[in-house]
């Protein structure tokens, strides 16, 4: 696959399934002097928000705005038939890849039950330790908003194998 012109940004930026955005070879309109000037197209230097996304600068019907590049190479490559309504999952849980075969379109709770980091004790998105019980691993998780018990276990592995099958049921649903 080649560079694509991005939707509604068709003849600025284009978009490559590594991950990269770049500008396109223009002509433009110098509003001091009067004269076209040809601009020549690069790629865009990147930089990571505050929340670990790569993001470019791109200009939008004269309004510049930083844009998440995971969204704009989902947009030009993956189809979606409202992209402004759903969220964009990177597969492998890092933020700064931003490869077409690692991006997916998903619902907002699929994509919040798809979370890979985790700052509990126990390193697993939903479960919990409660010592002192028989069985001490609890595991939970949610649907549509909805907060589920999915039961105490003995070990941890087993508590993570419950939430893994309840985040595969949800998102099959």
């Amino acid at each position: 696959m080649n560079w694509i012109d991005i939707p509604g940004c068709a003849g600025f930026y284009q978009a490559h399934p590594n991950g990269v955005i770049r500008s396109t070879d223009r002509k433009v309109h110098d509003q001091n002097n009067g004269k076209i000037l040809s601009v020549k197209g690069r790629e865009l230097k990147p930089q990571i928000n505050h929340r670990g996304y790569l993001t470019v600068s791109i200009c939008i019907n004269g309004q510049r705005k930083q844009v998440p590049i995971h969204r704009l190479i989902a947009k030009t490559f993956l189809s979606c038939d409202t992209p402004d309504a759903m969220d964009v999952d990177h597969i492998n849980g890092i933020r700064t890849d931003n490869r077409v075969s690692n991006l997916r379109w998903l619902k907002r709770h699929q994509n919040c039950s798809n979370r890979h980091a985790c700052k509990s004790k126990t390193n697993v998105v939903g479960v919990t330790f409660y010592a002192g019980k028989h069985k001490p691993w609890r595991a939970y998780g949610s649907n549509n908003g909805r907060y589920t018990h999915l039961g105490y276990f003995a070990s941890l592995n087993e508590a993570a194998a419950a939430r893994r099958k309840h985040i595969q049921e949800v998102m099959n649903a």
